[in-house]
Formats: structure tokens, C-alpha cells, sequence
């Protein structure tokens, strides 16, 4: 009886660990089907945005190896422009489901269709990574799809840095994550302890970039929601320019070859090469009707002929600009500026409508030019008063409670301006707007 007993487990076990090998067997093979649809759709959409650039991005998978509890796979990525191209390599270990290997070693019982652990190959392209990372490995990503065909996947890369002659990049080591949230949308999330890009004498750097991205259309891979913001960001170019809290949102909708974007950023403080503070700023923007072509075409390859027409192709939607609101703000007060221009298909006149409002209290100028002590300061100061009587005769600036007021519209059917409440032809404006420009030249 004790045999039979041990016989019986024995069986029972066998039982199971073939029943879950057809299991994992039919449940890898899903998995695999899911993958290569998921690459077909990504290429559709790559297809879409890199069309008109000269550029083709392309991702291929395939099968190096079935197993009953794993498949080992190969991805490629490939990038290329006219006769240069790049290959980078990753390899997969895909571990079928319901319970893959790597789950359970991190105690996580509920069962999944498969879970994938990708990594670049020190071949191709993806050796110069190694170089940039000193030989750590440069990316590794690990991937959980769910049985809906869902996936969470998280991306790791080591410190890199790229030093050339003329150029550097760095960038801290960091971590990306990705999710589908259902119904081919996804949502992704991004951060890194410094990020440096130096070319020549120019220089962007930032301290704790963070990203998030969430797609809201099935059809453009780019329409979505984007927030990007940074505890600090610095600009070198000659002079410098330091900004702290920044951060920026992006709306972006895509229909029938045209953008709608809306578009929002603030800098907690804006400082200036010498440390003169600015103070905060913050803006709200709207894009609308802009045509795909004018922003993925590449003018300069382009003959003058043809930038024309493109031009000409993109003013057919009447695209509009708006500042709905651009406030800065230090200890002198509040500016405020807001305004619009509408574009329509004349080549040399494209101007249809346009308005610009700036309400600047004179403080807010003083607190800046303040500053600047000695010399400098005297002749900035010198330099304002100046500035707004000359605004004032040519009536290009009015003086209301200690601020400065410009108001100005334009409708091309009226064929007029409207300067500061005075009704001018477009003869006159031009002469208004030439002896004003003579005396800052001057």
C-alpha cells in the first residue's frame, strides 16, 4: 500500500508537470503571436512618422529557439538614412506562462501569459553603448504580459557617456516604464539623474529630468498627453541662461495630415549668464491646423521651388498661434502678454489676422535693471526712460498706473491696423514700426 502511495504522487506529479508543459507549450506559443503583431503595428505607425524624412526605422523578431518553458529570441532594430545604416541586436529570453521562472523567484504567485528579459548585444551598433557605458550592460529590459495581451515592461540603462572631440553626451543611469493601458493606447514614464548633450560651444544640461507619456489615439502613435520637467535646466551659447523647476505639458491631436497642440510650461526662476534673476515665468499656447508635412520635411533639401509649394501646401488649412497667456512675475509685479496670428495660402502676404496685448508694470522692469550696479545700471536706467518716450510719441507704447500698454490688431479684410486704439493704414504702420526700429538700431 505504501508503494502504490508513492506510486500514485509519483503519477500525480508527472501528471502535472506535463499538463503545465502543454499549458506553458500553447501559452508561449500566444505569447510569440502577440509579440510579432505588436512589432507589425509599431512599424506601421514607425512607417508613418518617419515618411518624407529620409529616414526608416524598422523592427524585426524572430525565433532562435521553442522550448517547452522558454523561447529565446532575436530583436533587431534597424535605423537608417540614405547609405549609412545602424543595427542594434537585442536578445530575448521569453519565458512562457502561467508562472515563468523570474516571477516566482521574486515571490510573485499570480499567473501571467509570459515574461520577457531582453538586453542589447556588444555587436553592430549596440557595441559603441558598451563603449559609452565602460562595458556595464548598456540596457536591459524586462517585459510582464498579461493574458489580455497587455504588457508592462520596464527599461534600465547604465550611466552613459560619449566624449568626441566636438561632442559630448551624458546621460545617468535610469529607468523607463512602459504600459499598455488597453485599446492600443500606452503610458509611459521616465526619469534620470542628470542629462548633459554639449556640441561646440553650446551646452544643454539638466538636473532630475523626469518624462511622462500618454498616447490618446489608437491611429497616431503621437497623439497623446506629454509632460517633461526638470529640477534644473542650463543653456550655454555665448552667454547663459538657468532655470529652475521647469516644466513643460504638451496636448497633441492628429487628424487628416493636421496638428491641433496645446501647450503649457513654467520656470520656478529665470536667471541670466551675469545673475541677474528674472524672476518666474509661465505660458499657455495653442497650435492649430498645422499640416504634418511642414514639420517632418526637410527644407533644406528641398529647391526653392518646392519650399514654396510645400509652404503654400501648409497655409491651405488657415493655421492659427495663440498666447492665450504668458505672465512673468518677480518682486516689481506682473506682466502680462497674450495675442494670435492666422495664417492663409498667400505666398509674401500670409498674414490674415493677428492680435498682441503686453500689460508690463514699469517695477517689473526696474526690479531687473536694478540689478546692474555702476555704469551699467545708469545707462539701463537711462536706456528705459528713453525707451518708453520714444514709445510714447511714436504711440507704439502707452503709460497707464506706472505700466506699459501695447494693443495691436490686424484683419487683412479691413486692410488696417488698430495701434494702442488708433486706426492706421498698412503704409502708415510700416513707417511706425521703421522709425521705431531705426531708434533701437540707434
Amino acid at each position: 500500500m505504501k508503494h502504490k502511495k508513492k506510486f500514485y504522487f509519483f503519477i500525480t506529479i508527472l501528471a502535472l508537470v506535463v499538463v503545465h508543459g502543454v499549458i506553458s507549450w500553447w501559452v508561449g506559443e500566444r505569447a510569440e503571436r502577440l509579440s510579432v503583431a505588436q512589432v507589425e503595428y509599431f512599424n506601421e505607425h514607425l512607417k508613418t512618422l518617419s515618411q518624407d524624412t529620409g529616414t526608416t526605422i524598422h523592427l524585426e523578431i524572430d525565433t532562435v529557439h521553442r522550448g517547452i518553458w522558454s523561447s529565446q529570441r532575436l530583436l533587431t532594430l534597424t535605423w537608417s538614412q540614405g547609405a549609412e545604416t545602424q543595427r542594434y541586436v537585442f536578445e530575448d529570453d521569453l519565458q512562457h506562462g502561467p508562472w515563468p521562472l523570474a516571477r516566482l523567484k521574486n515571490k510573485q504567485w499570480l499567473p501571467v501569459m509570459a515574461y520577457s528579459t531582453m538586453h542589447v548585444l556588444d555587436q553592430g551598433a549596440g557595441r559603441a553603448l558598451f563603449e559609452w557605458s565602460q562595458g556595464a550592460e548598456p540596457l536591459r529590459i524586462e517585459t510582464e504580459i498579461d493574458w489580455g495581451g497587455q504588457f508592462n515592461s520596464q527599461w534600465q540603462w547604465a550611466a552613459l557617456t560619449y566624449d568626441a572631440p566636438s561632442k559630448r553626451f551624458v546621460l545617468g543611469a535610469g529607468e523607463l516604464d512602459i504600459k499598455s493601458i488597453g485599446q492600443g493606447l500606452y503610458q509611459l514614464k521616465g526619469q534620470a539623474p542628470a542629462f548633459l548633450y554639449q556640441e561646440g560651444q553650446e551646452q544643454l544640461s539638466l538636473v532630475e529630468p523626469h518624462v511622462q507619456w500618454i498616447t490618446t489615439g489608437q491611429q497616431a502613435l503621437l497623439d497623446g498627453h506629454l509632460y517633461v520637467g526638470a529640477a534644473e535646466l542650463e543653456w550655454h551659447n555665448e552667454g547663459t541662461i538657468w532655470l529652475e523647476h521647469v516644466m513643460l505639458e504638451l496636448t497633441q491631436q492628429y487628424e487628416e495630415g493636421l496638428y491641433d497642440a496645446s501647450v503649457q510650461a513654467s520656470a520656478k526662476e529665470v536667471v541670466l549668464n551675469n545673475g541677474i534673476k528674472l524672476g518666474a515665468f509661465d505660458v499657455r499656447l495653442q497650435a492649430e491646423r498645422i499640416a504634418e508635412k511642414i514639420s517632418a520635411q526637410a527644407f533644406a533639401a528641398l529647391t526653392e521651388a518646392q519650399r514654396d509649394k510645400l509652404w503654400l501646401d501648409s497655409l491651405a488649412s488657415y493655421p492659427r498661434y495663440t498666447i492665450h497667456e504668458l505672465n512673468w512675475v518677480n518682486a516689481g509685479g506682473k506682466a502680462r502678454f497674450s495675442g494670435f496670428f492666422e495664417l492663409a495660402p498667400r505666398l509674401g502676404d500670409e498674414l490674415e489676422k493677428a492680435a498682441f496685448r503686453a500689460d508690463i508694470p514699469q517695477p517689473v522692469l526696474e526690479q531687473v535693471i536694478a540689478q546692474e550696479k555702476g555704469v551699467t545700471g545708469a545707462m539701463l536706467r537711462l536706456l528705459l526712460q528713453t525707451f518708453i518716450k520714444e514709445g510714447q510719441r511714436l504711440n507704439v507704447i502707452e503709460l497707464q498706473d506706472n505700466a506699459l500698454k501695447v494693443d495691436v490688431q490686424y484683419d487683412q479684410s479691413a486692410d488696417n491696423y488698430v495701434l494702442n486704439g488708433q486706426i492706421h493704414n498698412k503704409k502708415d504702420m510700416q513707417a511706425i514700426l521703421f522709425k521705431w526700429l531705426l531708434w533701437l538700431l540707434n
